[in-house]
C-alpha cells in the first residue's frame, strides 16, 4: 500500500481544501448529490438487496477475545465495533493458492446468504513499480483462478487498487490489461466488480481518469470504487464521485468508509496524510443500502485495524494488524 501513501502527497493543497469544503455542503444523505443524480439515469443498483459477509476468524476478534480473555472490558467492546462489521479480503497469493480461498470464502459467504468483498492487488506494475517483474500471462490466469472461484456466488470485486490512478499519473501500468481482468472477471455470474478510482485527494480534476477507465472497460464493470485506504468524508466522496459518474454516463460507485468518521488529517502543505494519522475514527457502517443513487453501497475495504507500514511511532513495521490503532479508531468513534 506504498501507492496510497504517496498517492495521498500528491493532491494539491487548494484542490484538497475545496473538496473539503465542496463535502461540508453535502449533510444528510447528500441532498445535492441525490439531486444530480435524478436528472440521469441510473441503472438498477447491481447490489439491491445484498447482505454482506462478515469474517469470523480476524485479527479484531481475536483482539477483542484476547480483550475480553483479560478482563479488559472497554477494550473488547471496541474492538468489537470492528470485528462485528464486514469487512474484505485482500487477495495477493499464487493462482493455486487463490482458487482454493476464493472458492472457500465464496461458498461461506453463500451458505449464510451474504456477499464476500475481495480485493484483487497483484497487476504487474502495481504502486507505480511494485510486482513490475510479473507477467500479464500469470497476472490474467490469476484473476481466471478466481472468476472460477467466485462462480455464480455473489461476490463484491475491488478491482487493483491505485492502479487506474497511477496509470493516469504515467506509472507503467496497463488499463488495458484492467479490461481484459474485467472480462474474465464477469464471466463469473456472481461477480460485480468495481474498478479503483483512487480518492479525491489524487487525480484532480477526476475527468482524468475518464480514457484509463474507459480502456479498463469500465461500462462492462459494476462501477468503480473510491478512497480505499483513506481518510477522506463521506462528502466528499460523493462530491468527488457524482462528477465522475457524470463524465461516465452514470456509472456506479462504492466508498471504503472505514477510517473516514472524522476526515483526513492535512499536513502543513494542505496535503491528505494516509501513513496512520493520529485523531482518525471509523466510518459509516459497511452497508449496501446508502440511500444514494449511483452509491451503491459503503465498504470497509481496507480492514480497520491495519496499519499502513509503521509511517507512525509505534506501529507495526509492515502492514498488517495494529490493536492500538483500532482501537483509536474505534474510540474516536465511539460518540458517533
Amino acid at each position: 500500500m506504498r501507492g496510497r501513501r504517496a498517492a495521498g502527497l500528491l493532491g494539491a493543497a487548494a484542490l484538497t481544501l475545496a473538496l473539503l469544503a465542496a463535502g461540508e455542503g453535502l449533510v444528510g444523505g447528500s441532498t445535492a448529490h441525490a439531486a444530480r443524480a435524478q436528472e440521469r439515469a441510473f441503472t438498477p443498483d447491481p447490489l439491491a438487496g445484498w447482505k454482506l459477509f462478515r469474517f469470523a476468524d480476524t485479527p479484531a476478534a481475536a483482539a477483542a477475545a484476547g480483550f475480553r480473555a483479560r478482563r479488559m472490558t472497554r477494550d473488547a467492546e471496541l474492538m468489537e465495533r470492528i470485528s462485528s462489521q464486514p469487512t474484505a479480503a485482500w487477495l495477493t497469493q499464487d493462482a493455486s493458492r487463490v482458487l482454493r480461498q476464493v472458492t472457500y470464502t465464496t461458498k461461506l459467504a453463500s451458505r449464510q446468504g451474504a456477499a464476500a468483498v475481495l480485493v484483487a492487488y497483484d497487476i504487474p506494475g502495481r504502486g507505480c513499480g511494485e510486482n513490475a517483474g510479473a507477467s500479464e500471462s500469470r497476472y490474467l490466469r490469476w484473476i481466471a483462478e478466481m472468476a472460477q472461484g467466485i462462480g455464480p456466488r455473489h461476490t463484491i470485486v475491488i478491482l487493483e487498487p491505485d492502479a487506474i490512478p497511477f496509470a493516469a499519473a504515467g506509472c507503467a501500468i496497463s488499463p488495458r490489461l484492467l479490461g481484459r481482468a474485467v472480462q474474465t472477471l464477469i464471466q463469473a455470474s456472481g461477480a460485480r466488480v468495481y474498478i479503483d478510482a483512487g480518492n479525491p485527494s489524487w487525480i484532480t480534476p477526476p475527468s482524468r481518469l475518464v480514457a484509463p477507465l474507459l480502456e479498463a472497460d469500465i461500462r462492462q464493470a459494476a462501477g468503480f470504487s473510491l478512497n480505499v485506504a483513506n481518510f477522506l468524508t463521506t462528502a466528499a466522496n460523493v462530491a468527488y464521485g457524482d462528477e465522475l459518474s457524470r463524465l461516465l454516463r452514470g456509472a456506479h460507485f462504492v466508498i471504503d468508509t472505514g477510517r473516514n468518521g472524522n476526515g483526513p488529517e492535512l499536513n502543513a502543505a494542505g496535503a491528505v496524510v494516509i501513513c496512520n494519522p493520529p485523531g482518525r475514527a471509523l466510518g459509516a457502517e459497511p452497508t449496501t443500502n446508502t440511500g444514494m443513487p449511483g452509491v451503491d453501497a459503503y465498504l470497509w475495504v481496507l480492514p480497520p485495524a491495519s496499519s499502513d507500514a509503521g509511517c507512525r511511532a509505534g506501529g507495526s513495521r509492515s502492514e498488517g494488524s495494529w490493536t492500538r490503532y483500532a482501537l483509536e479508531l474505534a474510540e474516536n468513534a465511539s460518540g458517533s
